[in-house]
């Protein structure tokens, strides 16, 4: 066994209860646990950023059966990010933005009458004040990294 191999005397069990402690406070851990469709970097980079959010459930927005979760939050900046999932067919509520939008597809893709499609892999800013409701393409759910500043207004259709 290789802990015979160890020196005596051998940790004491509150120092192995610290360790395990340590590990579960990874945020590595807890942004992996989220089972969201990150690429790798982008995990990393989020877990150790400051900027997440471990406890946050997800959400039903207004108005279909979009769902969001909050993934990161920066109040001083008034920046949150999400991820957002939306089932496909479906129309994402019209929503109005105060700041700044950028938009991260994830999985499947989206369509809107002015700007076109944006899919998996894409990248899309909107302006503050922007109004707009993407439909969903195809079958598929799509996800997408949300990053707003000065939150959202949803809107009637």
């Amino acid at each position: 066994h290789w802990l015979g191999g160890l020196p005596s005397p051998l940790p004491r069990p509150e120092i192995w209860e610290q360790i395990e402690r340590r590990l579960d406070d990874d945020p590595r851990r807890a942004v992996d646990a989220l089972d969201l469709p990150l690429p790798p970097n982008a995990r990393g980079e989020l877990a150790t950023s400051g900027f997440f959010v471990t406890d946050q459930p997800w959400i039903d927005l207004p108005a279909g059966s979009s769902r969001a979760i909050r993934v990161g939050s920066d109040p001083a900046q008034d920046l949150e990010l999400f991820v957002v999932a939306t089932p496909g067919g479906e129309r994402f509520p019209r929503h109005r933005h105060s700041g700044a939008e950028v938009v991260a597809v994830l999985v499947g893709a989206y369509v809107e009458n002015d700007i076109g499609r944006t899919a998996a892999g894409d990248y899309r800013r909107y302006a503050p004040g922007s109004i707009h409701s993407p439909t969903i393409v195809g079958t598929d759910v799509c996800m997408a990294l949300t990053l707003n500043q000065g939150g959202v207004e949803f809107l009637a259709a």
